[in-house]
């Protein structure tokens, strides 16, 4: 029978199945594609009558923002709640199912939640349905549509996390079946990888390695459910686990969840290190981590970041469309017409994957370019961009009729590290504002104009003697700042090309973009 998913609550990846999980795939690559071209009109007013609540008994930063962020994204009226029980009813005693039937009272259709004990969100979407009988037979009021999304029961499930990282991987691998999927560190405490355990079974031909300290692994039943459900599991005492992984999500010690003895166990020959990398990791592989990781390096060394490897930073950018469309389907107009069981829908997934290429080692120079370019006729590539920094960059140019490619992570043979790499199929020759854009914040990048399939033109570009409104002035009280509201336009000197270094034209304050000053927003 087909069930639409309007009205899902998403509570555990128990719940869901590899039709579901595809589905919300496709529905996040079709918003974030859009969102890339600034193409908003399908999605910026879906949730326009609708309010979502964020009721986070336990503390968190991506989660609670990108969930935010999302219902922004989809245009909601109102996006409110609490981030801890300090200031709320939950200091004097208030019970869960209180304060969930007050949040439905006062209107709100999604409830993103986290909540310490295993089992809270299943008992709060139980909660949703009593209420929504109750307020019908007493008050003759619909409340409908009102969904609960967990977002991190106890060490139980994190079904929204499983969604985002599932679908980085397949961005990345261009497939998520037949993989070698790795978990190191505190496996016990992490609802992370217990949503991971009820996940593989959607996965075909994927192998599960698990290494972890003594005392600090799955449980005697989870060992056992993985093995009644067919999933092939290898287990390890130490790193050199890791060679075998085509994935590695490698997990944070929940020293909140640890006493004093466990704490004490737990200790940094788990952690990985750029020598870690390069002993066990292979160049293919991708480390992900469901993030925050611990400052003292227990479990990801800073060092790691600008390895080719590590996908953590780009994995946390995209929460907020996994997040947006997972919105979009269970509480939106949208979401009547998208069934979950029994389309009968052939999904296409050839256009996963080619926005990230996999660039690999072995390739020859020849190879590599035509992986790199996909662009047959005309366009621009903008290369050698630091790792991570492609998406600001495509935020700056504003380029937004044009298909815009990111590659991130790529091997960068300059620098014997990684870059990212964007390019735009069908655009002519950059103005001299974007040039100058990409000179103030990537100094290093090169552009490569593409006629015909061929590079006709390579350079980096050199900033003129004055540049105009491509950087906000650093002093405040500048009569061009946006708090003078003076609509004045930027107008600057290049005092110093190479750092760079500007004087604005107005107040003499002297600006370095390269230090991440304020970038534009275009005076109208």
């Amino acid at each position: 029978m087909r069930k639409p998913w309007f009205g899902t609550h998403i509570i555990s990846m128990e719940d869901l199945t590899r039709e579901d999980l595809d589905r919300i795939h496709m529905v996040t690559e079709e918003l974030r594609s859009d969102f890339l071209r600034r193409n908003f009109s399908k999605w910026d007013n879906l949730l326009s009558k609708y309010n979502v609540a964020s009721a986070f008994f336990e503390n968190s930063s991506r989660t609670r923002l990108s969930h935010r962020l999302a219902a922004n994204y989809l245009g909601v009226d109102n996006s409110d709640g609490f981030y801890g029980p300090e200031g709320t009813s939950l200091q004097k005693g208030e019970s869960l199912h209180d304060t969930i039937r007050m949040l439905i009272g006062y209107g709100n259709n999604i409830i993103v939640m986290r909540h310490a004990s295993e089992g809270s969100a299943r008992w709060a979407a139980d909660v949703v349905e009593i209420a929504l009988r109750d307020d019908l037979e007493k008050l003759g009021i619909d409340r409908s549509p009102v969904v609960i999304v967990n977002g991190g029961s106890g060490a139980e499930q994190h079904p929204t996390q499983v969604i985002l990282d599932s679908y980085v991987i397949r961005m990345r691998r261009g497939t998520i079946d037949g993989l070698n999927i790795g978990f190191f560190g505190d496996i016990k405490n992490s609802r992370v990888a217990n949503s991971w355990f009820s996940a593989m079974r959607l996965l075909k031909d994927s192998t599960l390695h698990l290494g972890f300290p003594e005392g600090f692994g799955p449980d005697h039943d989870t060992f056992g459910r993985l093995k009644d459900r067919g999933i092939h599991v290898e287990t390890y005492d130490s790193l050199d686990g890791l060679k075998n992984v085509d994935v590695l999500i490698q997990l944070r010690p929940q020293l909140e969840r640890m006493n004093d003895l466990e704490q004490k166990m737990f200790t940094t020959e788990w952690s990985i290190t750029p020598d870690v990398v390069n002993a066990f990791v292979r160049n293919d592989a991708m480390i992900l981590h469901p993030l925050p990781r611990n400052k003292n390096n227990l479990e990801l060394a800073m060092g790691v970041d600008r390895m080719p490897q590590s996908f953590y930073f780009q994995q946390e950018s995209l929460g907020p469309f996994t997040r947006a469309a997972t919105f979009a389907l269970i509480c939106s107009e949208y979401g009547k017409t998208q069934f979950r069981e029994g389309s009968n829908e052939k999904l296409d997934f050839s256009i996963l994957g080619k926005l990230v290429e996999r660039i690999r080692d072995e390739a020859s120079p020849d190879e590599r370019r035509r992986k790199v370019g996909l662009i047959e006729g005309n366009g621009v590539v903008i290369d050698h961009i630091p790792a991570g920094d492609a998406m600001k960059l495509v935020q700056l140019l504003k380029i937004s009729k044009f298909p815009v490619y990111i590659g991130s992570n790529l091997p960068s043979h300059q620098s014997m590290g990684s870059k990212d790499l964007l390019k735009y199929d069908g655009l002519g020759n950059l103005d001299p504002d974007s040039l100058a854009r990409i000179r103030l914040f990537v100094p290093d990048a090169t552009i490569n104009y593409i006629k015909g399939g061929a590079v006709a033109q390579k350079f980096r570009y050199e900033l003129p003697e004055r540049i105009g409104d491509v950087v906000n002035c650093a002093n405040p009280r500048c009569t061009t700042s946006h708090d003078q509201n003076e609509h004045v336009p930027q107008k600057f000197y290049v005092v110093n090309s190479v750092t760079p270094e500007l004087r604005c034209a107005y107040c003499d304050r002297i600006t370095r973009p390269t230090k991440r000053q304020p970038m534009p927003t275009r005076v109208k």
